[in-house]
Formats: structure tokens, C-alpha cells, sequence
């Protein structure tokens, strides 16, 4: 059966209408994690790769990945940059991605202190912060609740004094303070109950490790 002309024009035409409110309904990024990133952009160079800022749209930047769940926004849940060449700091607007999971910045030369709120994200699961050039001492509170991997090595980090990883990380399974400068205070890790990986070498500690 021949379709009319007219009746096929018509058919187009709805099909391109639904791509259209199909392609509006696409979740756009959260205006708070957008603001985050912005901010957290600017203290680094060179520009992000695949980081278009006349796009409001952040899930679609390179290393970004969204919880899509909502039909409204999407909330940023990754940032991975790992080795992407950056040098800069991280600022601390970075601790406004609020539903972040996993946070990558390994292999690239960032440098100065890690802002104290970074140990304080409530969903964080992966924080993979090596093979850069940061430096002081690590905060002697850290919550991160949902904590399973943490990498800190070969950076420059000092000394902790009576760090407790597991009061309130106590789901860690890899943990990772390999090659840096703590060459004095204790790290506690009774309540590791999860805890599977350990790497303090390279940091000129002394003493035993106890049993429990």
C-alpha cells in the first residue's frame, strides 16, 4: 500500500518531535556540582580536556560520571582524571560534589594541601590521590563512612599524629600511605575488620606493627 505524501511528511514530522522532547528530558547536571567543578577548574592547568564550559551540561565533560536516577539532573557520583597532566591545587569548591563516589587524580603534579573537608564526604567509596606532589600532614579526623580504597602514596604528606583510619572508615579494604614522610605519631587501625591491603613502606617508620 502506497503511504500518501502527505501522511509521510506528517509521520517525520512526529518522529523528529519525539527525538526533541526525548533529547530535553536528558537529565542536565545539578547546578551545585557544576559551580564545584568550575571552581575546581580554576585552580588547575592547563584546561580540562573535553571540559566545555558553553555546555551546562557537566555529565557529558570527560571524566565525569553521573547518577542519572533523577529525571530532573543528573548528580556528579565520578571524577576521574588520572593522569591527565595537571598541575595546580585542589580547591577546596571541590568538596561540593556532595554525591561523589569515586575521586581520581593520580599520576599528574598537583601540589599543596588536601582542604580537611575531602576526608569528609559521606558517599565517597574510591580516593586516589598518587604519584603527586602534596604535601602536610593528613587531618587526625577523617570520616569518610563508605571509604573502600585510598591511595595516598608517593606524594609528600608529613607526619600524622594518632590518625584512626577506621573509627569512621570502617568499610576500607585498600589502604595505601606507601612513600611519603611519616616519620612520626601513630596510625591506628583496630576496627579494620574490612581491611585487606596495607602499604606503609618507604616512609622511614620505625617500631612494630601490633598484632591486633
Amino acid at each position: 500500500m502506497r503511504i500518501p505524501k502527505v501522511s509521510l511528511a506528517f509521520v517525520m514530522v512526529v518522529i523528529m518531535f519525539q527525538q526533541m522532547i526525548q533529547g530535553s528530558q536528558e537529565p542536565a547536571c545539578h547546578m551545585n556540582d557544576l559551580t564545584a567543578l568550575k571552581g575546581f577548574a580554576k585552580c588547575l592547568e592547563p584546561d580540562i580536556g573535553g571540559w566545555n564550559w558553553s555546555s551546562s551540561n557537566c555529565c557529558s565533560f570527560t571524566g565525569i560520571t553521573c547518577d542519572n536516577s533523577s529525571d530532573i539532573y543528573g548528580r556528579v557520583v565520578g571524577l576521574e582524571l588520572g593522569n591527565k597532566r595537571l598541575t595546580g591545587t585542589i580547591c577546596e569548591s571541590l568538596v561540593g560534589l556532595e554525591q561523589l563516589r569515586i575521586l581520581n587524580l593520580s599520576l599528574n603534579s598537583l601540589h599543596g594541601k588536601i582542604p580537611a573537608n575531602l576526608f569528609h564526604f559521606r558517599n565517597l567509596e574510591v580516593l586516589d590521590l598518587s604519584n603527586n606532589y602534596l604535601v602536610g600532614p593528613l587531618p587526625s579526623a577523617i570520616h569518610l563512612p563508605s571509604i573502600k580504597y585510598l591511595d595516598l602514596s608517593k606524594n609528600y604528606f608529613s607526619s600524622f599524629i594518632s590518625m584512626r583510619f577506621c573509627t569512621s572508615a570502617s568499610h576500607i579494604q585498600y589502604l595505601d600511605l606507601a612513600h611519603n614522610f611519616f616519620g612520626e605519631g601513630l596510625i591506628y587501625l583496630e576496627n579494620c575488620t574490612s581491611l585487606q591491603y596495607v602499604f606503609l613502606n618507604g616512609n622511614g617508620l620505625s617500631g612494630t606493627f601490633p598484632e591486633n
